[in-house]
């Protein structure tokens, strides 16, 4: 009598991120917008995962509409 888990073949689950598919991280923080200069405002600094480059958008200047 065999007792736990036998089975015998491993299930294989799919990552949640797929890191071919990333290329950019949008984070919400404080820092000096790139757009109107304006320092220590709440934003989003976006970071490249390809490139070496980061940019900061005050919540004003993202709302922006066209």
């Amino acid at each position: 009598m065999y007792m736990g888990n036998i089975c015998s073949t491993k299930s294989v689950s799919e990552p949640l991120l797929k890191l071919d598919d990333l290329k950019q991280i949008t984070i919400e923080t404080i820092g000096d917008c790139f757009i109107c200069d304006k320092k220590n405002v709440i934003g989003n600094q976006t970071c490249s995962v390809i490139e070496d480059y980061k940019i900061f958008i005050c919540n004003e200047c993202r709302n922006i509409k066209n």
